[in-house]
């Protein structure tokens, strides 16, 4: 006997229970146990399975959770000497049901755990991440154990958390609930990244499996800013850390369960903790192919455009194309690109009025879009070296310089060239025809040449800090019953605006602000002047902004204002009285231009006036109204310190109230962008996971719309409110929601005609930045 020999003293060896089933059910086996305490002074159960007609046919010892699934180390069998053990540390009960020795406990679907990181590249095709058990379907849902998740997982940009703890599956700590059950589930031999048939398409990080099952979300936690953040699993039974380049399946739980590695996997340094950037394949023009973790670019058929997965405003970043095939037809183009100004539908050069893109040409040439335009030979520099399969192209972008320096193996190439615009987002760019392929290098494995001195990779740890590193404090959505909502949005912040919907009714928005007083209502679908507070009937929404302070006088313009101000932010509420005797100003407190402006006189039943810069100079929109941009209306544009009035926008002596936003990176975003009527429609870019998006079509009379992340928890995002119209929610239309912008996934024309629509978006999370953990997928 092993040397504890006196932990099996109260035993009773020869006691028998129905003999005639091959397994003994648990709660008789229970019947025959004692309870003892072994190492770490963990309680278990020591006790016999009496099944068959062999007085001792096990000996076993197992953990005191009755839910745990779990063993600790010793088991005995018939024929075995007793001092012949096997060590089958935190062995199943399932493993031992299998070898006819002990029923698994009832109520547990399977007998395994693991979790892992995942980085997709290749969507709309089916992607294995456990065997065959969990996987990305065509569809880009989430298949696990015989439920196909209602939520749709094709954001390529970030990482996703997945956890299986053997009753469900969750991503990124959410429970993921779809159409089917979980069902039971043994796998022999498991594969990672394989089914039998198709591979896993992207990246994989820190894949922790263990017997038995977990209650903790293992291998990742929110942090103090609400993110939900990497950190590393338990080790478990097998635990992958990928460190070694050479021995990418080597376990290093110090159990030496090593895996097989078939293929041809690369590490690279692109992690959840730093995510690096890649070709965006949400972002493109016709059918370009990507594959290598979204690094390598396949010349299709016709022109194919896009552009990296990260892109800042400032900083000095570097990367590199390396050439594997080229049809020497002055048909690749790689370069860098003002991500946020370049229409969805048009490739650069096909665009001349717009000077958005500065390229390298193969044949030798860099363009720019200034002058006649690429078709009638508008480049910039020329005779310089071509680009041929095996060659290096280095771009390095200096946004705080505002120039674009191209090399070829690490040869300058004429001279640097500055950007047409500043003050936006800038990132790489390619654009190519059939028959030319490379492969992009953004810093996540080693460049092939030294980046010239500042330069760096473009990840999100390399990002500037951000200013905001929680935007929940400055913005947030809240969701309560119609008789509270108002409470739990004024619960948020000391100063703010509030506006209130009822989702399941039709019935008036209410706009509220600590300025006007907490008992004045506007509401945004109507003309009316300010009326009184309603509590909705129904399960309602409050979109909340905290203005930072109470209100102080402001000389700023030439007409005297009341203003509540968060600088931090980019968000005040101002108040003044209105005059009619001629051109005036007034101050909004923000120190920085507003991009988004709203107002409305209170004392008179008039329509409320929006000024955003994507708009022709002078025009406006109407919040309550689906008319697209009417002329003449701004009698200039706003500054960093005032703004203008509007010549028709209240009577003289009106009480009025303005609502400004200026832009924050990481925060909050406003701009524009065209639609194409398609399912697969444009991506904005906004350097953060929206929490908020407000959207309306300029050019027509289509409806405003509001979605959000907390009506929408997953995507598509397809929850919507109507500024301009008492109605209920809606869901025909969607956009993606993504970890740094959106995208259009309708081919409705409210947020995606062949039209140019403008945007306010602001932040759930912070795409990345030095001071803050990057967001994850979603």
């Amino acid at each position: 006997m092993p040397s504890f020999e006196a932990s099996f003293r109260n035993l009773y060896l020869n006691q028998r229970v129905d003999s005639q089933s091959p397994l003994i059910a648990r709660s008789e086996w229970m019947a025959c146990m004692s309870q003892d305490t072994i190492a770490d002074g963990e309680a278990i159960y020591l006790a016999l399975d009496l099944s068959s007609t062999t007085d001792l046919t096990a000996l076993v010892a197992v953990s005191a959770e009755p839910t745990a699934d779990r063993a600790l180390a010793w088991f005995w069998k018939p024929g075995d000497l007793l001092d012949d053990h096997e060590t089958r540390d935190r062995a199943p009960y399932r493993r031992w049901a299998a070898e006819g020795h002990l029923e698994a406990p009832p109520g547990r679907a399977v007998d395994y755990g693991f979790v892992a990181q995942h980085k997709r590249s290749k969507l709309g095709a089916t992607s294995p991440i456990f065997d065959n058990k969990v996987y990305f379907t065509s569809g880009d849902a989430l298949y696990a154990f015989g439920l196909t998740s209602t939520a749709l997982y094709r954001d390529p940009s970030a990482w996703y958390h997945i956890f299986w703890n053997g009753t469900g599956v969750y991503v990124n700590g959410t429970l993921v609930t779809g159409t089917g059950t979980y069902t039971a589930a043994s796998v022999t031999n498991p594969r990672l990244g394989f089914d039998g048939t198709n591979y896993f398409s992207g990246y994989m990080s820190d894949f922790a499996f263990w017997n038995g099952s977990s209650a903790s979300l293992q291998g990742g936690i929110s942090d103090a800013n609400g993110v939900w953040a990497a950190r590393k699993a338990a080790a478990g039974y097998s635990f992958l850390g990928f460190g070694s380049s050479g021995a990418l399946g080597t376990d290093t739980s110090g159990n030496g369960n090593t895996w097989t590695v078939n293929g041809s996997p690369v590490q690279t340094t692109d992690t959840p903790t730093n995510n690096y950037a890649t070709w965006n394949p949400l972002k493109w023009l016709s059918s370009s192919g990507f594959s290598n973790g979204n690094l390598t670019f396949n010349g299709s058929s016709s022109w194919s455009d896009t552009t990296a997965t990260i892109a800042p405003r400032s900083g000095k970043w570097y990367a590199e194309v390396t050439i594997t095939s080229s049809t020497g037809a002055n048909s690749l183009f790689l370069g860098v690109m003002a991500v946020s100004l370049c229409p969805f539908n048009s490739a650069p050069w096909q665009n001349q009025a717009t000077t958005y893109a500065v390229w390298y040409q193969d044949g030798g040439k860099i363009w720019n879009n200034t002058g006649p335009g690429y078709s009638a030979g508008g480049y910039v520099q020329s005779g310089l070296a071509t680009l041929t399969a095996g060659k290096v192209l280095g771009i390095a972008l200096d946004l705080d310089g505002g120039t674009v320096q191209f090399y070829v193996n690490n040869v300058a190439q004429g001279t640097a060239v500055a950007l047409p615009y500043s003050s936006t987002e800038w990132t790489f760019w390619t654009e190519q025809y059939t028959g030319y392929y490379g492969t992009a290098n953004f810093g996540a494995t080693a460049f092939a040449y030294t980046p010239p001195t500042g330069f760096k990779a473009l990840c999100t740890a390399n990002l500037p800090a951000v200013s905001i590193k929680k935007p929940s404090d400055h913005f947030n959505t809240v969701l309560a019953a119609g008789a509270s909502i108002k409470s739990s949005s004024e619960a948020l912040y000391t100063y703010f605006l509030e506006w209130i919907k009822d989702r399941a009714n039709s019935q008036n928005h209410q706009l509220i602000d600590t300025v006007r007083g907490t008992s004045a209502v506007l509401q945004s679908n109507t003309t009316a002047a300010e009326t009184t507070y309603s509590a909705p009937s129904g399960t309602s929404v409050g979109w909340v902004w905290n203005s930072g302070a109470a209100a102080v006088t402001n000389n700023a313009g030439s007409v005297t204002s009341q203003v509540s101000a968060n600088p931090t932010s980019g968000f005040s509420i101002v108040t003044w009285t209105h005059t009619t005797s001629g051109n005036y100003t007034v101050g909004h407190g923000l120190g920085a231009t507003p991009k988004l402006i709203v107002q409305k006189s209170r004392s008179t039943a008039l329509n409320w006036d929006v000024y955003h810069p994507s708009l022709a100079a002078g025009n406006r929109l109407i919040l309550n109204s689906p008319a697209a941009q009417g002329t003449g209306y701004w009698t200039g544009p706003p500054s960093s310190t005032t703004i203008p009035h509007l010549t028709t926008s209240a009577n003289n002596n009106d009480l009025m109230v303005a609502y400004c936003f200026a832009e924050i990176p990481g925060y909050s975003k406003f701009g524009s962008y065209t639609g194409n009527a398609s399912n697969d429609g444009p991506f904005v870019y906004c350097g953060f996971r929206p929490r908020f998006i407000l959207v309306k079509d300029a050019s027509v009379g289509n409806y405003w719309n509001i979605y959000d992340t907390a009506r929408s928890v997953s995507n598509p995002a397809s929850e919507h409110l109507f500024p301009n119209l008492s109605n209920s929610e809606l869901t025909n239309n969607s956009f993606d929601i993504l970890s740094n912008g959106f995208k259009a996934r309708t081919t409705g024309g409210d947020i995606n005609a062949a039209d140019t629509y403008i945007f306010a978006a602001f932040a759930e999370h912070p795409f990345g930045g030095s001071n803050v953990a990057p967001c994850p997928a979603r």
